[in-house]
């Protein structure tokens, strides 16, 4: 059964996107539940990534801004375009980080997971996407789909 990027095998519940992007076996599931929010398994860890790869692009910019400006010729800082396009890297990074919508939070033996349901998936999708999903054995949780649909109406 899929729902979007979600597909629900007897023996895995997985996120594709082309390929397998997350795999989970069956049998390590505790608890799945799908909420509103941030869509990024970790997004403090993705943010301060994000931060660090901007700040390495705007040191970049300012190595070959000093290079440019200089009367002197010493050889373009190569150290200050590989960092300039370091930073460039650092922005979808934060974008990624920052986006919010609907996810399948899965709590397994050895922590939670995060699957992103896509932003083109609709919450009146959703009591069909749990009624497959527990006729296949899985019991998916929900939060009231009237919030959902006003968390994701405002996300969007």
């Amino acid at each position: 059964m899929v729902l979007h990027r979600i597909v629900i095998t007897p023996r895995t519940v997985a996120e594709v996107d082309g390929l397998p992007l997350v795999t989970i076996a069956r049998e390590e599931i505790l608890r799945a539940r799908i909420t509103h929010g941030w869509r990024t398994e970790r997004p403090i860890v993705a943010l301060v990534a994000g931060a660090a790869l901007l700040l390495l692009g705007v040191v970049g910019l300012y190595l070959i801004g000093d290079f440019v400006t200089r009367t002197e010729s010493g050889g373009f800082p190569r150290t200050g375009g590989l960092a300039a396009f370091a930073g460039l890297f650092g922005i979808p990074i934060i974008y990624s980080a920052t986006r919010r919508g609907l996810i399948l939070r899965i709590e397994t033996k050895r922590g939670t997971r995060t699957l992103q349901l896509g932003s083109a998936c609709k919450t009146s999708e959703l009591p069909r996407f749990i009624e497959d999903a527990r006729e296949a054995g899985l019991e998916i949780e929900c939060d009231d789909l009237r919030a959902l649909a006003w968390k994701q109406l405002k996300s969007s």
